[in-house]
């Protein structure tokens, strides 16, 4: 399990990392803490997706919702109102067209508010956010769920002299997802947590 971790982790974000587990004190947090908004209708979705509020998230949720015909919950992740409204502004337009039926919206607020940062890239922040769509995938009883991301920008090629590598973003690389893959199946004792990289959009599995 530490192996997947350091394995996917490292090459996702080209850091060295070191763990050290202890058992929690208090295990089980309150789901309100983190989802304060949670419906429990979700669950009857065909789909879990992430949501950025980003145009590759949004014509995924698009290609999904309407060409086709699938009813989708996407996990909005956000440390900011000014991410969260264009989220929800998206989602109201997708409901006001007819589609209210076919989507739910779970937003997630995590953020590192009461600590000074001492990294500012966003390089790991594909970890949190499949962290997040896992749960609430199992939540509503499915062992998968969907990145949707650009197919050029998944396989992480150099978009300038500066940046390379982990600078270049590999959301979804194909090793990144493989070893979400691992590291969720094992987590979960299952022999496959959901690959869901779509790269016209992209998808990951447990």
């Amino acid at each position: 399990m530490q192996e997947l971790l350091l394995d996917t982790l490292g090459f996702l974000s080209d850091d060295s990392y070191e763990f050290s587990f202890r058992k929690a004190e208090a295990p089980v947090q309150p789901r309100e803490l983190y989802f304060p908004e949670l419906l429990d209708a979700f669950q009857e979705n065909d789909e879990v997706a992430l949501f950025s509020g980003g145009v590759d998230s949004f014509a995924g949720a698009v290609d999904d919702i309407i060409t086709l015909g699938k009813s989708v919950t996407l996990v909005g992740h956000y440390s900011s109102t000014k991410v969260r409204n264009v989220q929800e502004e998206l989602i109201r337009d997708l409901k006001s067209r007819g589609y209210e039926r076919r989507v739910s919206y779970v937003p997630v607020w995590v953020s590192n508010e009461v600590a000074k940062p001492v990294e500012f890239t966003q390089r790991t922040r594909s970890f949190l956010f499949a962290c997040l769509g896992l749960v609430v995938a199992q939540m509503s009883g499915k062992n998968r769920f969907s990145f949707y991301e650009n197919g050029v920008v998944s396989i992480n090629p150099p978009l300038a002299g500066d940046v390379v590598g982990g600078r270049a973003t590999r959301t979804t690389h194909p090793r990144v997802l493989r070893g979400l893959e691992a590291l969720f199946s094992t987590l979960l004792d299952s022999d496959r947590v959901s690959r869901a990289a779509r790269t016209k959009p992209s998808r990951c599995s447990a």
